[in-house]
């Protein structure tokens, strides 16, 4: 009789990122977080002590806005891919970039959901929690995660 095997308790996998060299991950960490910072918070809104990013600007255009930026927080899901993070950790990114992305289509409200929401600071958490958990950055390096104005 065959046995099963059960999936172990934890969503993260034991495996290495596929370049498990510890400057590669650096490299992918901070390319990720600069354009995790340019969408959700590289601009103060001025007379207050709130950020937002181009992901707000750019969503402004009808139609094509929301798309392009949903392109570009696509980009970093992938790359979370390439660093080993789970399946879980994954479908979670992806929730958030899509809740970001339909939501901020509707006009308006939706542009200040997109201000508000920061999908792609909270997939940068996400994905530092998970590299932090398999110990492949330091927990200093997992609190790092720069959210300008918040």
């Amino acid at each position: 009789m065959n046995a099963t095997v059960l999936p172990s308790a934890t969503h993260e996998p034991t495996a290495r990122p596929t370049t498990d060299d510890d400057a590669s991950i650096h490299r992918r960490l901070r390319r990720v977080n600069r354009l995790g910072d340019w969408l959700d918070t590289a601009i103060r809104v001025p007379g207050t002590n709130y950020n937002i990013g181009w992901d707000t600007i750019i969503g402004l255009a009808p139609g094509i806005g929301d798309f392009v930026t949903a392109a570009m927080s696509a980009w970093i899901i992938n790359e979370a891919r390439h660093l080993g993070v789970s399946k879980f950790t994954l479908a979670r990114m992806i929730a958030n970039t899509g809740l970001d992305a339909v939501i901020g289509a509707v006009p308006v409200a939706g542009d200040l959901f997109d201000a508000a929401f920061k999908a792609n600071v909270k997939n940068l958490k996400l994905l530092r929690k998970s590299l932090h958990k398999r110990g492949l950055i330091t927990e200093e390096e997992a609190a790092s995660v720069r959210v300008v104005g918040q």
